[in-house]
């Protein structure tokens, strides 16, 4: 269950802010998303038809919390939290991320949305943008040939447009020559 936090008492609020006021909020939206990623339920605000096209079966809206809608995913997908609080995947029966959850559990801007991922276009930003090692995705084998033709279509993109930093171009070039190898 994930708790309507806009509904806690003013007062608790108050305590529980007085003495670090940023960790009562911090706190708040870490376990925000564990109830997210632990519960049955997405955010109201989401593209239903194509969740459902995937399998996700769309329960009844949460009573007294209409920001959720209780959901049945499909079989082997699963929930997961990032590394940012406010942010949640769902990945499918490959391990790989296709649905991003955004939710904001403070209870004085409270709200909720998610979409379906481009995969291939996802990536890409993991790739490029990311702080490892240039590499193929871990995901690169399970996916799909539009999955990798968006990869590599999302390379091209930022290659043509040249990134801003060289950083970026040179990351995505390596990644071309992964592909090409």
């Amino acid at each position: 269950m994930i708790e309507n936090t806009s509904k806690r008492d003013p007062f608790t609020h108050l305590v529980g802010s007085m003495d670090n006021p940023s960790g009562y909020i911090t706190d708040m939206e870490a376990a925000g998303q564990q109830q997210l990623v632990n519960s049955d339920q997405l955010p109201t605000e989401a593209p239903w038809e194509r969740l459902e096209e995937f399998g996700f079966k769309r329960g009844e809206v949460v009573s007294g919390d209409p920001l959720f809608t209780h959901c049945t995913l499909p079989e082997g997908w699963r929930r997961e939290g990032t590394d940012h609080a406010m942010h949640s995947s769902i990945l499918d029966e490959r391990g790989v991320k296709r649905v991003q959850i955004f939710y904001k559990a403070a209870f004085y801007d409270r709200r909720a949305d998610a979409y379906v991922i481009n995969v291939g276009f996802s990536l890409v930003t993991d790739v490029v943008f990311g702080n490892g090692p240039v590499k193929l995705p871990d995901e690169w084998l399970v996916l799909t040939e539009k999955e990798r033709a968006d990869f590599i279509l999302g390379l091209q993109a930022g290659l043509d447009r040249e990134w801003a930093a060289d950083k970026y171009d040179k990351r995505a070039r390596e990644a071309m020559k992964l592909i090409e190898s």
